[in-house]
């Protein structure tokens, strides 16, 4: 978001756009916060429930003045010619579009929904929250009724209403829902937020207090958070406690990258002591340029890459913070033992990655398998 207001704040100053922004986030203030400190200066609406059923994040939808969807995930670099200086019609046609991975469908026959709530957040109401619960239990194949369950727990849960069991219950809830649908993007930050280190692709709120500080040195009061950071939130990932990886994906539920979005090269060089025992793995993967596919920063570590056998490694790539989205080669080097035994040593690994189409356009979670293969002498 941050990259788009850049370039749309002149468009907006000259009254040719009007700018609303959308959130995902459970906690308000939070985004509140981030919107003062990097001055993002549009109305944004709150959508914890994920009422539009976006799956993944970024999300661009360019409606015009009648309210119809004309373009998904446009182009940053072409928005001004394709969008901004045209006159559309009512009846004028329009080719029907969709997000990547099913995120959300517009075509000329979609008019633009609005969320239920603004940043100011409200009150919880105890029967709403209940009654969401037992829609729940009612469908339990239901994902979205689960998930939504799970965030009115957790509204409850900070409030004076609050049940002992809310929390717990929150977790449960969004459990069930990713493990109904594996790929959800949004809901699976939702339980790593707050999950295991092991398990966090990035530090969710570690940003804050950065923020804060810039602020006040700005001579300006920071947005009150009403509910407190927990460790979680602030802890910075890290491998399992015994120094072994946890495998991301064991059960390969994400979705394959069927499109070609990225390349990965394999090269391994063997040890020169005639006894094979150790060999060097040198990986490179390579956004599609056809494509002009980029890497997510925007979601921690890029590229992680597990490569299986008797002595697992997982790699991570390192996180950008000076830009949103990049399109450089991702490199990994590991060096691994290698037992005496016959033939080749196979060793199954793949990659995970956040790739967006183009600079600005929908990210997705992918995944793709490759093997290392190591020749014993």
């Amino acid at each position: 978001m941050p990259v788009w207001y850049e370039r749309a704040k002149q468009w907006i100053a000259d009254e040719r756009l009007a700018v609303v922004a959308l959130i995902q986030e459970q906690h308000p203030d939070r985004c509140r916060l981030f919107a003062q400190w990097k001055n993002i200066d549009v109305p944004i609406l709150w959508d914890p429930f994920n009422l539009t059923g976006s799956k993944v994040v970024p999300n661009f939808v360019a409606v015009d003045e009648h309210g119809i969807v004309r373009a998904v995930r446009p182009d940053l670099e072409t928005f001004e010619a394709d969008f901004l200086d045209r006159e559309f019609t009512a009846a004028e046609p329009v080719p029907t579009q969709s997000f990547v991975d099913g995120a959300c469908a517009c075509s000329n026959q979609h008019h633009f929904v609005s969320p239920v709530s603004t940043l100011s957040g409200g009150e919880v109401d105890d029967a709403s929250v209940d009654d969401l619960v037992r829609r729940s239990r009612e469908h339990p194949e239901d994902a979205r009724a689960a998930f939504r369950a799970g965030v009115a727990l957790r509204m409850r849960y900070e409030s004076d209403a609050r049940r002992s069991d809310d929390f717990q219950g929150a977790i449960d809830h969004w459990t069930r829902a990713l493990a109904l649908d594996p790929n959800h993007y949004v809901w699976r930050r939702r339980i790593q937020q707050y999950g295991p280190r092991m398990d966090q692709p990035y530090a969710f709120y570690s940003w804050v207090e950065e923020a804060r500080r810039e602020i006040l040195a700005r001579g300006e009061t920071p947005i009150p958070l009403a509910a407190a950071l927990t460790g979680a939130e602030l802890a910075e990932p890290r491998e399992a406690p015994d120094g072994t990886p946890t495998e991301p994906d064991p059960g390969g539920e994400i979705h394959r990258d069927m499109q070609g979005f990225v390349s990965i090269e394999v090269a391994v060089a063997g040890d020169t002591s005639g006894d094979g025992g150790a060999a060097s793995i040198h990986l490179a993967l390579r956004p599609n340029a056809r494509k002009d596919v980029h890497w997510n920063h925007e979601s921690g570590p890029a590229v992680t890459v597990w490569i299986g056998g008797d002595a697992p490694e997982l790699l991570a790539s390192t996180p950008r913070a000076d830009v949103a989205t990049s399109d450089e080669v991702v490199r990994f080097h590991v060096d691994r033992a290698v037992p005496p035994g016959e033939g080749a040593l196979r060793l199954p690994a793949y990659a995970l990655f956040y790739v967006c189409e183009g600079e600005t356009g929908t990210c997705v979670y992918l995944r793709q398998d490759f093997e290392v293969v190591v020749e014993r002498p």
